[in-house]
């Protein structure tokens, strides 16, 4: 019977990966394709060089129609990177070398929809983990499938940073390498933005390794471990909001936000647990020590 509903909750957990999935997928990909096909006074990035079509107009003066304005064979965004003039046929990408395409960048797409899930698999892991150590979560869902729940959420998580991590590696505009990929400040592009995912990534790792490897045989250490929970969401948080292109829109603004500030309730509430149940403890001992 356990078997049978571990395997229907199994199943469930995958299906609401990729309904998740591709709920993201669809609204990265909507916010720049609509701006192409849409009648819209006001397009993001119409020609999908890497730059607004408003940074394009009003910033660097190139053609917010046209992906290559000098025509010299690289996009106007990896010039911008590169720190080469987009207006000037003569001053060609140096460090982005990237050719000018109108193929749809689906590894970029895919990795920041997988950024996305990451972030918000990141914050129920928080939420699920502050409300097991307080027991909220085992009261709702009970001891087994509380901790089960925590442990599919890591799974889950897991899985989305790494098809994000590996996207990238795919995308041909940055063109980032293995080693900027996976060593903090070893790219020149945002290097502490990046490295702030980067670390929150091993400290993630940590947190998984511990889990399967620690917790049996030295559960204290495990849970000094477990703190490092706490810095990743909020170097996560940090590279989200300022390095991640769908910042900007009302509806990623709010989910950042307000998933923080839930958090932060949470951390809150944890704090003031703990303190309550220290008193409580401490005058059940006097209470015990006086009786006796």
């Amino acid at each position: 019977m356990f078997k049978k509903k571990e395997t229907i909750y199994g199943v469930m957990t995958l299906c609401f990966i990729i309904i998740f999935s591709l709920i993201f997928f669809n609204i990265t990909y909507a916010q720049t394709t609509s701006s192409i096909y849409a009648q819209d006074p006001d397009p993001k990035d119409t020609d999908i060089d890497g730059l607004t079509d408003q940074g394009e107009m009003y910033i660097f003066g190139t053609d917010p129609t046209l992906p290559d304005t000098d025509a010299d064979g690289y996009l106007d965004g990896a010039e911008v990177l590169s720190q080469t003039d987009p207006l000037d046929s003569a001053s060609p990408g140096t460090v982005a070398q990237v050719k000018t395409t109108r193929e749809v960048p689906w590894p970029w797409y895919s990795a920041r929809a997988a950024g996305i899930i990451s972030y918000l698999f990141l914050f129920f892991i928080t939420i699920s983990g502050i409300a097991l150590s307080t027991g909220a979560l085992y009261r709702v869902f009970g001891q087994v499938w509380g901790w089960r729940i925590h442990q599919w959420i890591g799974i889950m998580m897991m899985v989305s940073v790494i098809g994000h991590v590996v996207a990238l590696g795919f995308d041909k505009f940055i063109d980032f390498s293995l080693a900027e990929l996976l060593i903090p400040f070893a790219t020149d592009y945002e290097p502490v933005l990046m490295a702030s995912g980067i670390i929150s990534f091993y400290f993630f790792l940590i947190l998984i390794t511990t889990s399967l490897f620690v917790i049996q045989k030295k559960y204290r250490l495990w849970r000094y471990f477990h703190y490092l929970s706490f810095p990743m969401f909020v170097a996560t948080f940090y590279h989200s909001v300022f390095l991640g292109t769908d910042t900007k829109t009302l509806t990623m603004t709010i989910v950042y936000w307000s998933t923080a500030t839930i958090v932060g309730l949470f951390v809150i509430y944890r704090i003031l647990y703990r303190k309550i149940q220290g008193r409580v403890f401490h005058q059940h001992l006097k209470h015990v020590t006086r009786s006796t």
